[in-house]
């Protein structure tokens, strides 16, 4: 390995945003990131350091993504029963919001394939590029949907509505009606 090849920095978050900023042109790219990222790299997506690791150790089976964000809420190696009240005060008591719900959604929807999958379809096509696009594109989807131009669009309707409706400003239903009516609009 020659000089040219070495990059040095002051740990690994610094090489890693200059990475970024040399690699993508918004300056975030998804990657193998350090524990010290992952809350600022999270924050990006409006979900939570938790959930980032928890969407990085579930590629070996996707069914463990929604029990590891349990584990790491509630700093446990084994995975305890939670009524559903328990696990109401549990994710609100970690910050989340309607907004974080809908991101972890997307999240479960769209995330890559296990890796048992992706596997398959790379012995099965005989190509990297089947199986590269197999990984990113829902991936991208995942996490391009709660940063998104409707999504933000959306999320200023509710919360303007619902400001409205709390203040009393308008009835449940005359708030319904007209968030109906400006998405519409949007949609136009």
């Amino acid at each position: 390995m020659g000089r040219d090849q070495v990059f040095a920095g002051n740990g690994s978050d610094e090489v890693l945003a200059f990475a970024f900023l040399a690699f993508c042109e918004k300056g975030a790219a998804f990657a193998d990131i350090t524990y010290g990222f992952y809350p600022v790299f999270a924050q990006l997506f409006g979900i939570d350091g938790v959930i980032l690791t928890a969407l990085i150790l579930s590629f070996p089976a996707n069914e463990i993504f929604l029990p590891l964000i349990l584990m790491g809420y509630l700093q446990s190696a084994a995975l305890t029963e939670v009524g559903l009240t328990e696990l109401h005060s549990l994710l609100l008591s970690q910050g989340w919001t309607v907004w974080t719900a809908l991101a972890v959604m997307a999240l479960c929807l769209f995330h890559w394939p296990c890796s048992t999958t992706l596997l398959t379809i790379r012995k099965e096509t005989g190509s990297l590029r089947w199986y590269a696009l197999s990984a990113l594109l829902p991936t991208a989807i995942s996490l391009e949907w709660p940063i998104g131009e409707g999504v933000n669009e959306i999320k200023s309707i509710v919360n303007e509505e619902h400001s409205l409706i709390m203040t009393r400003e308008l009835t449940i239903d005359e708030g319904i009606a007209e968030m109906e009516e400006r998405a519409a609009e949007y949609i136009k």
